[in-house]
């Protein structure tokens, strides 16, 4: 309460790691919105792979949305390390954990780290939790496992082989295995099923224009760092063949500066916004660069 009188009178206020939680409750009760703030920016700076699932859940009990995305972002693209040292994940409740273990956004490179933070949580209170293999076990793409681990590791482990209801989702896991190597073999397209679609990745490398075979082209494609893949961006209207340009990223959008759409040097600038996947043309430069 010292505290917040001191902001009320001299606009100052001491926010550290023994207060900011309950000066942050005391601000919303008392309906001061400002030093509610103040405690929400300084917990995102305080964030941390042992502190981040405690904030994410204080900040979702106490309807801080921005505290809560900054927060739950930091979970997902931390998750390993959150997932191996953190002790806060041990006392989630199975819905939230499954909330993140299920994210598009969750950043593993090897869904080994899912399926051992699984273990990890059930582990910590087996006799109550061993049950919910069964929804969890959903949540691993376990097609992305490699053969090896998930035959000798997932299909065989006693919390597996216990419950009758896991057989739907390693059925389905097996015969995905058995049909890719069949139809890699004969060198076939089929549809991934989400047990095998890849996450979406944090960071994506793109290569815009250039030239291709000899001429300059408007070709984009990105590289998935997670998947290890080029793919072609569809469905994007065209600046026109662009080489020798220079680019620069600024929040999600690249931006394409002069160059040459043949032989002539341009003075022209565009952004591509990654998300949208639409062009914006800028104000020229001075001169063709």
């Amino acid at each position: 309460m010292m505290q917040v009188l001191d902001y009320v009178y001299l606009c100052k206020v001491d926010i550290h790691c023994a207060n900011a939680r309950q000066l942050l409750v005391t601000a919303d009760y008392l309906w001061l919105p400002a030093v509610a703030e103040l405690c929400c920016d300084f917990l995102k700076n305080t964030l941390d792979v042992h502190n981040c699932i405690g904030i994410l859940r204080f900040a979702r009990c106490y309807f801080c949305a921005g505290l809560e995305t900054h927060a739950c972002r930091f979970v997902l693209r931390h998750f390993v390390k959150v997932s191996q040292k953190s002790e806060e994940l041990l006392e989630l409740p199975v819905e939230e954990l499954q909330a993140i273990i299920e994210s598009e956004e969750l950043n593993v490179k090897n869904e080994k780290v899912v399926w051992e933070c699984i273990l990890r949580w059930i582990n910590h209170d087996p006799y109550n939790r061993k049950g919910h293999i069964v929804g969890l076990l959903k949540g691993v793409r376990l097609g992305l496992l490699d053969k090896d681990f998930f035959r000798e590791k997932v299909l065989k482990h006693p919390y597996v082989t216990e419950i009758e209801a896991c057989n739907p989702v390693i059925l389905e896991t097996k015969a995905f295995l058995r049909d890719l190597q069949m139809m890699t073999e004969e060198d076939k397209e089929f549809v991934t099923p989400r047990i095998a679609q890849p996450r979406i990745p944090q960071d994506f490398l793109f290569a815009i224009g250039g030239f291709c075979d000899r001429s300059p082209t408007d070709l984009i494609e990105t590289y998935d760092i997670r998947a290890d893949r080029w793919s072609v961006v569809e469905g994007v209207d065209s600046i026109g063949p662009r080489t020798c340009h220079r680019t620069a990223v600024i929040g999600f959008n690249i931006y394409v500066i002069g160059g040459y759409e043949g032989e002539k040097a341009l003075s022209s600038c565009h952004s591509f916004n990654a998300v949208t996947k639409t062009w914006l043309e800028l104000a020229p430069m001075h001169k063709c660069r």
